[in-house]
């Protein structure tokens, strides 16, 4: 994924400020930034169109989930299968999530943890080259934190993950941490094991 000089401006407010940034093909990015940085208008920047990749190869969970909650989770998939002309083995997709046995609910009966998972169960159905999350941790307890996390390791796409909480990203899921702060890209660089998140995000963001 390699952006140059990305800039996005409303009524003239620069909420996008030339952001330029590679991230290497496969690999797991999480980016941070305080409230207002621009981190949700990035990853909708890139999820609709600004990327040389075809959007069918481009998987998006944005922070508030694209559900048809009179649907049953069943009911959803197909309707995504059928979208995306894929053939899925429904059961074995959902049990990726601790979703298979919710598949005959409505997902308005759902908790919003469990939306939240469907949420990610869809962006990652077409196995896409590019994977873009905005908050996937909101509403999840520490059980499905986890699980997603097995999940990003297991995955080979090349990943992009916008968060606030840092208690609840494993540090041994990203390979670089990228900081956006006031539309401008702060920081970006490899992540070292050794680092703390919440100590590299306070050095930057002041």
């Amino acid at each position: 994924m390699n952006i140059q000089h990305l800039s996005y401006f409303i009524q003239k407010k620069c909420i996008l400020d030339d952001i330029s940034f590679s991230i290497k093909k496969g690999s797991k990015t999480i980016l941070l930034g305080p409230n207002g940085a621009g981190k949700t208008t990035l990853l909708h920047q890139l999820a609709t169109g600004y990327l040389a990749t075809p959007l069918s190869k481009i998987g998006y969970a944005p922070e508030k989930p694209p559900l048809y909650k009179e649907l049953t989770l069943l009911e959803y998939m197909r309707f995504i299968a059928h979208i995306r002309h894929l053939d899925l083995p429904y059961s074995k997709i959902a049990k990726l999530l601790l979703l298979d046995a919710h598949l005959h609910s409505p997902l308005n009966s759902l908790s919003k943890g469990y939306q939240q998972l469907v949420n990610i169960l869809q962006s990652i159905c077409h196995d896409p080259e590019i994977l873009l999350w905005d908050e996937p941790f909101t509403h999840l307890d520490p059980h499905h934190v986890a699980c997603v996390h097995r999940l990003l390791n297991d995955l080979s796409s090349t990943v992009l993950v916008s968060t606030h909480h840092l208690l609840e990203t494993s540090v041994a899921t990203w390979d670089a941490v990228m900081i956006l702060n006031k539309g401008r890209l702060a920081y970006h660089e490899p992540y070292e094991a050794s680092q703390s998140l919440d100590d590299l995000y306070h050095k930057v963001v002041r």
